[in-house]
């Protein structure tokens, strides 16, 4: 109990031992009565059934046009409280199931005077959404097309969505989330599913998931919890609540009394003595509110669930002497495309209050009981864009029409996910071909990304789709590295722009928001290593075993001779030298023979200016490494037996 609360018991204790104190023993204090200034309400209970193999948590039940809302458990039971009397419009939905209307039912006095709930529905039964728009949110459907999967991730820690890799189970679809926590997995065959969600550090989850043709199937924030968390039924939120009334008096009828956890279904009921408990809660932290008619909440808590399974909370509502005084909000949320008559489901919310509604079939909403002030007020729903109204102003006894807001559908817009090279990237190596990698966040038109790619300063390219088809996220940009192509290949040392612009888009024609533009520098002509490598140790040196001199570019062999090359001490005459290309890369290798002493260190420098077959200078001459060759006694017996040694060494070398 908060300290305000211990507060005001004492003082009330007090105030009846001063007044019993004051009065004589033979005239005993009369009775005090206790007023509870509330209307009554009612509430129904029920249970909703749904095919094997389908679990029955989390269908929402709600009275059409109000904010009364309720959410089964995993045995598909529910019930609605605090119902007023009248006639309500009962009804429920889950995305994947088919809607199921109760009816309409009627709540007289004596309803009201009943043991609650009054009235236990018949069992409903709700089958799995028959149709590809009830399944998925989304109309049209190709028969036998396959469809997709998408959606969002939510973890404890904010900003921490991105990297989750979701994999249909025993298929090889897989994506990873994005920076937002957003996934989406295409060319999915229809059929049931279980998408696996892991990441490191944190519980790997299974969601079931029915792919129609053609179709969008929607699974939204899908919540991932820490690993060091066990994911159990304990997490428990307990307490308190104390209701004071306006003249001292503690009331003891907590009937209208409701405990939730805001922005969330979770919520209770207080017993006769105020205490309640909101069981199985996930892990994560949660705003603890209460409220009552004609009260006011004395304080909010926040508590966190994240490192511990259970959390006390004490309320303290007062009784509020303008309570009639409260204003009323009311209107329509329309929905993109929707038909007429398909507008229900939307969340009406009063931000920073409990006050909420959900719309009807037509889109409309009460929310009453709204203490004055200014408010923005939101509305939801899966699958639009969430729209916000600011400075809302509520004033004494008023009702104030927001008009009609429409809700634009939420299509999300391709964006490059990843590039290699990378942004900002220097001294990427020139192969034949040199290749660069594109990958989008979700499938493209494969002709619009072709299209859209250009490169500066001019270069000769093709970009390929990754994969067969027009439809894929990754596509490979091929520049040509090498050639005599009048300056259309790619040049060393110089700095390319890759431009994607925006115009690239997804398989339904929604282009990226931005031009997408990454960077690279290539690296410049260079000699990249030498055979024997600097330094070596009983090396054989002849017309079997040569020297090799290899460059990371084409070379011009017009550009450099045997005088470039210089060995100390003297060979024999001058080397031969000879000319290789890289079938790989198109990169050159020189190939210089002669024959050298016996354990004897040769120092080779190569001088000179040699260039590309583009004009490109080689920016590491002169230079220079070192080697010894074998003693003498390596070679010591019979010719013939080292020459076949050779040949099997030049043998082994040309296999590897």
């Amino acid at each position: 109990m908060s300290d305000f609360s211990k507060s005001i018991t004492l003082l009330v204790a007090l105030a009846f031992l001063v007044a019993g104190c004051g009065q004589q023993e033979s005239d005993p204090a009369p009775e005090r009565t206790i007023v509870y200034r509330t209307a009554p309400t009612a509430s129904v209970a029920g249970e909703i059934a749904v095919e094997a193999g389908v679990t029955a948590y989390g269908i929402l039940v709600y009275a059409e046009g109000t904010s009364y809302i309720a959410m089964t458990d995993e045995d598909g039971r529910f019930e609605l409280s605090g119902l007023p009397e009248g006639d309500i419009r009962l009804r429920a939905q889950r995305f994947d199931l088919e809607p199921y209307d109760f009816g309409t039912i009627s709540i007289g006095d004596d309803d009201l005077a009943k043991v609650q709930p009054f009235r236990n529905l018949p069992r409903a039964m709700m089958d799995n959404a028959s149709s590809p728009a009830a399944a998925a949110g989304i109309a049209g459907t190709t028969n036998g097309d396959p469809g997709t999967i998408r959606g969002s991730v939510r973890t404890v820690v904010p900003g921490d969505q991105a990297g989750v890799t979701i994999t249909v189970d025993r298929t090889s679809f897989s994506t990873r989330t994005d920076a937002n926590g957003q996934f989406e997995l295409a060319e999915i065959p229809p059929g049931s599913y279980s998408v696996v969600f892991e990441r490191s550090g944190y519980q790997t989850r299974r969601v079931p998931a029915q792919v129609l043709p053609g179709a969008n199937t929607l699974l939204q924030d899908i919540r991932m919890e820490p690993a060091e968390i066990a994911r159990d039924a304990g997490r428990t939120i307990f307490g308190r609540v104390d209701l004071y009334l306006a003249d001292g008096s503690l009331p003891t009828d907590f009937s209208n009394v409701r405990v939730v956890l805001e922005g969330t279904s979770y919520a209770a009921y207080p017993d006769g003595q105020g205490r309640f408990e909101i069981r199985n809660v996930p892990s994560g932290s949660y705003t603890v509110s209460a409220s009552a008619p004609n009260f006011l909440l004395e304080q909010k808590f926040t508590v966190d669930l994240a490192s511990v399974s259970a959390a006390e909370v004490d309320l303290l509502l007062v009784e509020d002497d303008i309570s009639l005084l409260q204003g009323e909000l009311f209107g329509t949320v329309l929905l993109e495309g929707a038909e007429e008559g398909g507008h229900a489901g939307t969340t009406v919310a009063v931000a920073g209050t409990s006050h909420s509604a959900t719309t009807d079939s037509n889109g409309d909403f009460i929310i009453a009981g709204i203490e004055p002030g200014q408010y923005m007020v939101t509305m939801n729903q899966t699958g639009y864009k969430r729209q916000s109204i600011q400075g809302v102003n509520i004033e004494e006894s008023s009702e104030v029409d927001l008009g009609i807001i429409t809700l634009e559908l939420d299509v999300e817009a391709p964006k490059v996910v990843m590039t290699v090279p990378s942004d900002g990237d220097r001294s990427v190596s020139i192969n034949q071909p040199t290749r660069a990698l594109v990958q989008f966040s979700m499938n493209m038109d494969a002709r619009s990304v072709i299209d859209a790619i250009s490169v500066s300063p001019e270069v000769q390219f093709k970009v390929e789709p990754e994969g067969s088809g027009r439809s894929t996220d990754t596509f490979v940009i091929e520049f040509s590295g090498v050639g005599r192509d009048g300056g259309r290949s790619l040049r060393y040392n110089t700095q390319y722009t890759v431009t994607i612009a925006k115009s690239a888009s997804n398989m339904d024609n929604v282009g990226m928001e931005d031009d997408y533009v990454f960077r690279f520098r290539t690296g410049r002509p260079e000699i990249i290593a030498t055979a024997p490598s600097d330094g070596s140790r009983n090396v054989s040196f002849d017309h079997l075993e040569p020297v090799r001199i290899y460059f990371n570019a084409p070379i011009d062999p017009r550009s450099i001779d045997t005088r470039n090359f210089e060995f100390r001490p003297r060979l024999f005459g001058n080397p031969n030298m000879r000319w290789q290309t890289d079938d790989r890369t198109g990169w050159s290798i020189l190939i210089l023979e002669g024959r050298g002493e016996h354990d004897t260190e040769y120092r080779v420098r190569i001088t000179g200016s040699a260039r590309t077959v583009a004009g490109d200078r080689v920016g590491n001459l002169p230079y220079s490494f070192s080697f010894r060759t074998f003693p003498l006694r390596e070679f010591e017996g019979d010719n013939n037996s080292r020459d076949q040694r050779l040949r099997s060494q030049q043998s082994e070398r040309e296999r590897r």
